[in-house]
């Protein structure tokens, strides 16, 4: 077991250091190399199978109660690990996710939410259910990122056609890939919510491409029920609960990547549906919070928020100018986004200054 912890920790540090660092020993580009060299040997397919003979051998395994704890309680070491290898592989684009990978992924979700690879039902111990948890919060993110919303908010963003965009996916590939996330729709699952979200968020987004080839199959498509039915089980609950989970945030995994993927999907949605500021609809507050959890703290997401030319954040800058427009209403949650983004010293200077325009305006009022 030791031995496996070590071998998937070199993997991990090899994904991690071929794009952030190089610390004297190897060069970036040589771990860069050594990364797309495991790529090449059909590495994602092993991780994915090597994730699958794990779960399932905790049900074959016949050992006494007290050791098939432990045994679970290492199995799900052993699964993060390989969550977050395969996260930064996508991550840091060694690779693209096909549509052979992205179904079996999907697939493999299912199975692990609700089918024969639902380890919860023999995790006992709070550190067992929290690696779970853990677990399926990454399979989810992966699923997102593999979705390439950023690409897609490019693509709208400079209203490139969907044949010029270099999706990896083509409109029959959707098709497929609908029929897979389809399978969700009745399962009642909090992460399954999160995932018919996403997929609606993604729909949406092509719709709204011009020139799509094939537009007239993704229309058969209804990403409106895939979004009723997210939020009939509460998915932004769901993202909420990870982002306050301090466990997860506190791990030796790529967080800052996982809260990346977050941004991108809040700011996706913010883009694709407009959102109602009735008091009775609590959809803007719920986002407001996430987006909250998701910025605070990190200076590398305040500095791209505050950067006009990141495009990706542009739907969520809207929103807070919108907050700053009807301003003194919703004042706490005006407040509470500033605070989020302000960590670093430029964020610090552009709330001060959003800040002191409004102190002025005040002033100049009374």
């Amino acid at each position: 077991f030791i031995n496996l912890i070590v071998l998937y920790r070199h993997q991990q540090r090899i994904c991690s250091c071929a794009v952030h660092t190089s610390d004297g020993l190897l060069s970036t580009e040589a771990f860069k190399g050594i990364a797309l060299q495991l790529i090449d040997d059909g590495f994602e397919q092993k991780l994915l199978t090597i994730f699958q003979d794990l779960l399932l051998s905790v049900f074959f395994d016949q050992t006494e109660v007290d050791l098939k704890i432990l045994w679970v309680d290492e199995v799900l070491i052993e699964e993060n690990l390989l969550m977050d290898i395969l996260f930064l592989a996508y991550y840091d684009n060694f690779c693209s996710c096909k549509i052979e990978q992205w179904i079996t992924m999907c697939s493999l979700f299912k199975d692990v939410l609700c089918g024969s690879l639902n380890i919860g039902k023999v995790a006992v111990s709070t550190e067992a259910r929290n690696s779970f948890a853990h677990v399926k919060a990454k399979m989810l993110l992966i699923l997102v990122e593999t979705l390439e919303l950023e690409n897609l908010l490019h693509m709208v963003h400079d209203e490139i056609p969907f044949r010029e965009g270099g999706s990896v996916f083509s409109v029959i590939d959707i098709k497929e890939m609908d029929a897979q996330v389809s399978s969700f729709y009745d399962m009642g699952a909090v992460e399954a919510g999160a995932l018919l979200l996403a997929w609606a968020v993604f729909l949406s987004l092509l719709l709204s491409l011009h020139e799509t080839d094939n537009s007239s199959i993704l229309m058969e498509i209804d990403h409106i029920s895939y979004v009723r039915q997210a939020f009939e089980v509460a998915a932004f609950d769901y993202i909420l609960e990870i982002l306050r989970n301090g466990t997860f945030r506190d791990s030796d995994g790529p967080v800052s990547g996982y809260l990346s993927v977050m941004r991108t999907f809040l700011s996706a949605f913010i883009a694709s549906y407009e959102l109602s500021h009735q008091k009775e609809d609590n959809t803007l507050i719920k986002i407001l919070d996430i987006l909250y959890h998701i910025y605070h703290g990190e200076e590398s997401l305040a500095l791209q928020f505050w950067d006009k030319e990141c495009f990706v954040d542009g739907p969520i800058r809207s929103i807070l100018f919108m907050l700053e427009k009807e301003y003194p209403i919703d004042i706490t949650e005006f407040v509470r986004l500033l605070s989020a983004v302000c960590e670093g010293s430029w964020p610090a200077e552009c709330v001060y200054v959003i800040l002191s325009f409004l102190l002025l305006f005040i002033s100049v009022a009374v």
